[in-house]
């Protein structure tokens, strides 16, 4: 797997707890339960993340060009952005939507919220 400019936002995918809040019950930005580890989701629970981590970008496959030259966006589709995080990643849908929110031109495609992710691929 390979960390890049789409999505993390799992990836990689968003009221969103960060790394450091104490843990959060109840459906999430994705209509996803924010406790639930990404190797606990079901198909349907992951596609629901990846689509609402899509559609903070517009869409899969879709990019904003950022004024350094680097671009920051969205998974080619559904099943890139499951397959891109590993099955056993232990990161919570709030952590998913804590670093799809926080990744913009500004943090880059790895701000400090995305470090339960970055770790799932260590």
């Amino acid at each position: 797997m390979r960390l890049n400019g789409l999505v993390l936002a799992a990836v990689l995918a968003l009221g969103v707890a960060s790394c450091g809040d104490s843990v959060e019950t109840g459906p999430g930005a994705s209509g996803v339960e924010k406790s639930k580890a990404w190797s606990a989701l079901t198909f349907e629970e992951k596609a629901a993340v990846c689509d609402w981590g899509a559609a903070k970008f517009g869409g899969y496959a879709m990019q904003m060009d950022c004024p350094d030259g680097s671009s920051i966006g969205s998974f080619p589709n559904q099943q890139a952005c499951i397959d891109n995080l590993p099955a056993d990643c232990g990161a919570t849908v709030a952590q998913y939507e804590g670093c799809v929110n926080a990744s913009n031109c500004a943090s880059g495609i790895a701000p400090p919220a995305c470090a339960p992710l970055i770790v799932c691929f260590q």
